[in-house]
């Protein structure tokens, strides 16, 4: 395969995939390990492609638009329920935890059955509903005006409420994650919720299937340093679990 074939299928791999480990491209041109980091090196000082500790990364990023609230519950709900059950493992008896609005925290719920008596904080009706049928939990709600179609509350009433609030942990997802920057969502009517939960709490998990960390959006809640935790799946990348555990972020892959 000639240069510039090389070139082309690598470029068109990373806009489908976004990251491709150093292995992987090898694979896919059949070429050797010096050739492609040669073809990487080129190719990004051309701007092509970002070449990153482990692989490369597309420079063309596919920012999401946020999703209807039934194609978020339909969507990964198998690593959904396991990334929820491991977060609930983590939960002691006595605890007060948060839990963001979204089906990924939903999916934590069932688990707490498991946990003699917590405090639960929540912004999602949801999620309040089934608490609500626990008799293990007290439950409590933040208040603030309800996002129709997503049983979120936020809002002034809500921020004002967490901010009243200290938990010894907020579990929360979002639209999209930069291992290098931090945690995005893309609807700003909740960001300035997600903010004050991320300075009321003292242990912060972030819960995020694989898919979370190969798109973008554009309201940053939560720089990447103040994450304690990642609970995500085993689609993860080997590269990028070594990329988060360098950070000194716990990995958990469920």
């Amino acid at each position: 395969m000639i240069k510039q074939e090389r070139h082309a299928r690598i470029c068109e791999y990373l806009d489908k995939h976004q990251f491709a480990s150093i292995n992987t491209l090898m694979e896919q041109i059949g070429a050797s390990k010096s050739t492609v980091r040669r073809d990487l090196m080129e190719l990004q000082d051309e701007k092509k492609i970002a070449f990153v500790r482990g692989g490369a990364a597309s420079l063309n990023q596919q920012f999401v638009q946020e999703s209807p609230y039934h194609v978020k519950q339909s969507t990964n709900t198998a690593e959904k329920e396991r990334i929820g059950a491991a977060a609930a493992q983590l939960v002691q008896t006595g605890e007060t935890i948060f839990l963001a609005s979204g089906t990924t925290a939903r999916a934590v719920l069932p688990g707490l059955s498991e946990v003699d008596f917590l405090n639960l904080v929540t912004n999602d009706l949801q999620i309040a509903m089934d608490a609500a049928e626990m008799e293990n939990i007290a439950l409590t709600m933040t208040g603030g005006a309800v996002r129709p179609g997503y049983y979120a509350l936020r809002g002034v009433l809500a921020e004002d409420s967490m901010r009243a609030m200290k938990t010894g942990a907020a579990f929360v997802s979002c639209d999209a994650i930069d291992i290098q920057t931090g945690c995005y969502i893309a609807n700003a009517d909740e960001v300035g919720l997600l903010r004050q939960v991320v300075e009321s709490t003292s242990y912060l998990v972030l819960l995020a299937d694989h898919s979370k960390f190969f798109s973008g959006s554009f309201l940053s809640f939560c720089p990447i340093e103040r994450v304690d935790l990642i609970i995500s799946d085993t689609g993860l990348p080997a590269e990028l679990c070594d990329e988060i555990r360098k950070k000194n972020i716990k990995l958990i892959l469920a």
